[in-house]
């Protein structure tokens, strides 16, 4: 006989709000193009609000069926005038506690977004990850996991990377699993949390979207702190700043360390300097080896552990856990392993826009040969450090263009035993690269790491981090 379809869930009636209220979306960014499209199909009438006027075409040609449920306003600033509206959407871009949105809610509004409308809608498990760094590799990771254990169940990976959680919304049946990576924009003011929240080490970050770093972190405590009994929250206790975390979080917690073992947690041994991971949850324990991981360097360890914890709550095998991690080579421009004929050690991390970022990364390379590609714009930051650490671990530092470079080179000159600095003139993405490569010359020998890790925004000529790692992969390919 025909297999009987999954149970698939309709959402028409289950609106938090009624489909009659007035409804305002707040930018026709990335976040809300499904969003509008769902709740037009829901029959809710919505002003979609935009400084961009070429964004009018755009919606219209995006929902040309909507008719009159949808009207666009283009507008400077989106958060004026809400006096209408009984529901407002906030888009990530726009803090939480803008005064607009604080003075509608005052009033009575619904103040709601993209990833609260998801939670209270979806019928799936969810499993959040949240943190300062890592998030993305940690989501990808569980991700792969769940998907290589459950064939059979659909596994989507959502939020700030991944589907637009709006695309699958009403395929979703109590069956699946959603992984959601939430950054503190999506998780401000969100009053659900999901029913297994991950969080990795939150330091300090985005300040100059949050009022304060106690705000950015209470941003962040909303993944656990709406969490129902049932509900698990994952949380990385190797740093005292971490323990507001655990304090908060209602449900039931289970913590991990580098290398602490225990009940109810996850580390990581390294007996005769192979790494074991343990991991004991519900009175049990079970390791797996990590020995040929593709993730370099002991921080990640830190998204590795929470990625076992979230999915042995699901039973998932040593085996397949084993096997995903070791093979799983990171995002791309996050210390990405490159293929290179020449024995080189190649790694892109283009993502690496601070100090600390770039601190770890070499670090992953102890008592190798590191030539460093490093610099870009000035946003103030500190160098002093790592311009130490720069002079103590690099045989050479390759200087891509920008204000912070000159900084950065000058520190590293200033050193005691410094290593070659190399500085490059060409103006053009590839140009700069291969200048630098072609410098190197004969220095660069086999067994050697050469390691893109910029501690710094992009610069001319490169738009943004991934142009610039872009620029680093074709010509390690193409000269190397």
């Amino acid at each position: 006989g025909a297999i009987a379809p999954a149970t698939v869930i309709t959402f028409s009636m289950d609106l938090p709000f009624s489909t009659n209220s007035p409804v305002c979306i707040l930018g026709y960014g990335v976040n809300h193009q499904q969003v509008v499209g769902f709740l037009v199909k829901q029959g809710v009438h919505l002003v979609v609000r935009d400084s961009n006027p070429a964004k009018r075409d755009q919606l219209y040609s995006d929902y040309p069926e909507a008719g009159e449920l949808l009207v666009f306003e283009e507008r400077g600033d989106v958060t004026e005038d809400l006096e209408s509206f009984e529901v407002i959407f906030r888009s990530p871009g726009i803090p939480y506690h803008n005064s607009n949105l604080q003075a509608a809610k005052a009033r009575g509004a619904v103040v709601t977004s993209q990833t609260q409308l998801f939670l209270d809608l979806c019928p799936a498990q969810t499993i959040g990850v949240t943190g300062t760094k890592g998030k993305g590799t940690t989501s990808t990771l569980i991700h792969r996991i769940l998907d290589a254990q459950f064939p059979e169940k659909h596994v989507y990976l959502a939020g700030n990377i991944g589907l637009d959680p709006f695309s699958f919304l009403e395929k979703l049946s109590t069956d699946d699993i959603v992984v959601l990576e939430l950054s503190s924009f999506q998780l401000d003011g969100v009053t659900k949390s999901p029913h297994i929240a991950v969080v990795l080490h939150v330091a300090q970050d985005h300040l100059d979207h949050h009022a304060n770093l106690a705000a950015y972190r209470q941003a962040k405590m909303n993944i656990v702190s709406h969490q129902k009994e049932g509900d698990v929250a994952i949380i990385n206790a190797e740093y005292p700043d971490m323990e507001p975390f655990l304090a908060a979080a209602p449900a039931r917690v289970i913590r991990y360390h580098r290398s602490s073992p225990g009940q109810e947690t996850a580390w990581v041994d390294e007996q005769g300097g192979s790494e074991v991971a343990f991991f004991a949850v519900d009175g049990k324990v079970d390791s797996l080896s990590l020995a040929g991981r593709k993730l370099k360097g002991k921080h990640n360890l830190e998204n590795i552990l929470p990625a076992i914890l979230a999915t042995s709550l699901f039973g998932v095998s040593p085996t397949v856990m084993q096997r995903e991690i070791v093979a799983f080579g990171g995002l791309e421009h996050r210390l990405a392993e490159l293929v290179s004929p020449k024995g080189i050690l190649t790694y892109d991390d283009s993502i690496a826009t601070t100090p600390e970022s770039t601190l770890v990364a070499l670090e992953a390379f102890t008592g190798k040969r590191i030539h460093l590609v490093a610099g870009g714009k000035d946003k103030g930051q500190e160098y002093g450090s790592l311009a130490g650490e720069i002079a103590s671990r690099c045989v050479s530092l390759l200087v891509l263009p920008g204000a912070a470079s000159a900084n950065l080179a000058s520190l590293v000159l200033a050193q005691e035993n410094h290593p070659k600095v190399i500085q490059a003139t060409s103006t053009d993405q590839l140009g700069v690269m291969r200048e630098l490569f072609h410098a190197l010359g004969e220095d660069l020998r086999p067994g050697d790491v050469l390691l893109l890790s910029p501690s710094a925004a992009s610069d001319q000529p490169y738009a943004n981090y991934k142009e610039r790692g872009d620029a680093f992969v074709r010509a390690v390919t193409e000269e190397l």
